[in-house]
This record gives structure tokens, sequence and C-alpha cells, in this order.
């Protein structure tokens, strides 16, 4: 699955980096909405997989230019 914050490059500069941020907390609210039903190897996933798009996130916001925003 391909996500907004992995695609950055593509959006209109006006829209940076609020739309990204906005973007990853609605998809994170999304995803751990059903956490209380989760096992724990289910969830010990998602964490991994919040990590990953935290971390693409950021990355691609630094790279962008838009560190500190």
């Amino acid at each position: 699955m391909t996500y907004i914050w992995n695609r950055m490059d593509r959006l209109p500069k006006d829209k940076m980096p609020h739309v990204v941020k906005d973007c990853f907390n609605e998809w994170y609210q999304q995803e751990t909405k059903n956490l209380h039903k989760l096992n724990d190897n289910e969830k010990r996933l998602l964490n991994l997989r919040v990590a990953k798009q935290l971390r693409c996130m950021n990355e691609n916001l630094e790279r962008l230019g838009y560190a500190n925003d």
C-alpha cells in the first residue's frame, strides 16, 4: 500500500506539511481504533507498522525541508 507521506514530492507546496500530518493522524486513528480487540502478537505487528510509517514520514519531511514544522 502506498501512503501519502511516502509520496510527498507529488503534493502541492502550499499543502505541505499540514495535509501529510493530518493524513497520517487520520490513518493512525483508523489503525488503532480496535486496538483493544487485538491479541498481543497483533498489537506488536501494528506497533511495528505504525513505527515504520512514522519513520518514513519523518524522513520524507526532513528530506523535503520540513523537519521543524
